[in-house]
């Protein structure tokens, strides 16, 4: 059922960024400055970074007060922000937004406002409660500018992580809820289809479950990430955007996953190989 939905979002993912020309040039801007105007596909690298940069409204929060209040202002403007999203050395930096179903927020900001990259939005099925209780696997899904470009807008930002000396830099993603501010260190980035292996799942993922779901991650992972995990009581974070790697099809998902550090524990700069040999997807 929900590889069907997945697959449903992917089809209405291509068909409308296909016509995302056609969208800009019939689509009345918004009146709201905080609606974020959609961006061409065929807009530059520097085009977009600059359109990136003019689109932050809102103070970068450095520590963990500043993101407990950030989370706190945006509840204010919207109850269905439950989180917030930090990636250093990329443009993503904004609240995470989470519906009753996977298609709301598909084509809206996270004010609510109709935009053709939308916003970033958790899985509905995710527990993001304020009292910090967590999924195993916590999907946050969002969208790229389908030329994996790594100056393009929302989720394109994920592919410097192909980059090694990037990812080398960049050992950790910052994605905290209003209850619990938490940092997680990348062990997997890796190129999948719908049909490889279920990295969205959510529900009754016990540790046998996630041990088995991280060992996929690993073996498609385009490095080998020195990160150690125990047997149980784990938590991971799934970024999830789509890829035009193998071509056009709707199918094919660009995916990078994170584990909860503990509490205490400081992240360290990335230990990291090159996979000499990733399991492929079967198209």
């Amino acid at each position: 059922m929900r590889k069907s939905l997945h697959m449903m979002l992917s089809v209405m993912l291509s068909i409308t960024l296909s016509s995302c020309a056609m969208l800009e040039e019939t689509m009345a801007p918004s009146s709201s400055s905080e609606a974020e105007a959609p961006v061409s596909s065929e807009a530059s690298s520097s085009e977009a970074s600059s359109a990136s940069n003019q689109l932050a409204r809102r103070k970068t929060p450095n520590t963990a007060a500043d993101v407990f209040k950030a989370i706190a202002y945006e509840q204010e403007k919207n109850p269905d922000a439950l989180g917030w999203l930090m990636i250093p050395g990329m443009s993503i930096d904004d609240p995470v937004v989470q519906s009753h179903d996977n298609l709301y927020y598909l084509r809206r900001t996270d004010r609510g406002a109709e935009d053709i990259y939308g916003c970033y939005f958790a899985d509905a099925e995710c527990s993001l409660s304020p009292n910090g209780e967590l999924s195993r696997n916590t999907v946050i899904y969002g969208h790229s500018d389908l030329q994996d470009n790594p100056d393009g807008p929302k989720f394109s930002q994920l592919f410097r992580l192909t980059e090694k000396t990037f990812a080398e830099e960049t050992p950790c993603i910052y994605f905290s809820t209003a209850g619990r501010y938490m940092v997680w260190e990348i062990f997997a980035v890796f190129y999948t289809d719908l049909d490889d292996v279920n990295y969205i799942a959510v529900s009754g993922l016990d540790d046998a479950g996630l041990s088995q779901l991280i060992a996929q991650a690993r073996e498609r992972s385009i490095y080998h990430y020195d990160i150690p995990f125990e047997e149980s009581g784990e938590h991971i974070l799934t970024l999830s955007t789509c890829t035009v790697k193998y071509g056009s099809r709707s199918d094919q998902r660009f995916v990078v996953m994170a584990r909860l550090l503990p509490d205490g524990e400081e992240p360290q700069r990335a230990k990291l190989e090159v996979n000499p040999n990733p399991v492929q997807p079967e198209f």
